[in-house]
Order: structure tokens, then C-alpha cells, then sequence
């Protein structure tokens, strides 16, 4: 890679990777089986469901993934804004949803 390159991708990636991301398994973002290593409001899963829904299931890099209850989200969550749970300015899905933005 040439340095302008590294230097974009250390400065921070909206969805917190590109395409030239593998997985654990090697698996690439436009491969069957990929798993993120974090996910955004418009992530669903194979079930059709989104953060917040009853019963997602959230992508998972090891072991299996726990069905979340209503309104629940996991640390590989982020926002709108790229922001993890737990930082200043987080927006839970329900609430972006509800049509809440950074003020």
C-alpha cells in the first residue's frame, strides 16, 4: 500500500473497514460468509432484522452470536457519526431511529 493510503485508513474508516478488509475466515466484504468486525443501523441479519430489533443477531468474529433482546446493541455497534457505545455523542439505534441526530 502506498502512504496516502495507510495514512486515510489510520485516520478512521466510516463503517471501520474498506474492502481490502478480510475477515478471520479470509472472507472479503463482497464474499458469502464475511463477517464485519463492527456494524452500522443498516446491517441486518440473515433474518432480516437491524440493531434494536427483537431477536438480532449481531455479527459475530468468534463463537456465536446471542439473539438481542429490544432496543439492545454490542460494542462492535456504531453510529451515524462512527461512534462506539460508551463515547460522547453515542446514538443508540432506537434513538436514531426516533429520528435523534448530534446536536
Amino acid at each position: 500500500q502506498d502512504a496516502a493510503k495507510r495514512a486515510t485508513k489510520a485516520a478512521g474508516l466510516p463503517e471501520g473497514f474498506d474492502a481490502e478488509y478480510r475477515d478471520a475466515n479470509g472472507h472479503g466484504p463482497q464474499e458469502p460468509g464475511f463477517v464485519p468486525p463492527c456494524y452500522t443501523a443498516s446491517y441486518v441479519d440473515v433474518a432480516g432484522r437491524g440493531p434494536g430489533d427483537t431477536g438480532f443477531l449481531p455479527p459475530c468474529a468468534g463463537g456465536r452470536a446471542q439473539p438481542l433482546r429490544h432496543g439492545e446493541y454490542d460494542s462492535a455497534y456504531r453510529d451515524a457519526n462512527g461512534r462506539k457505545p460508551g463515547e460522547t455523542g453515542f446514538i443508540p439505534p432506537l434513538e436514531a431511529a426516533n429520528g435523534r441526530t448530534a446536536q
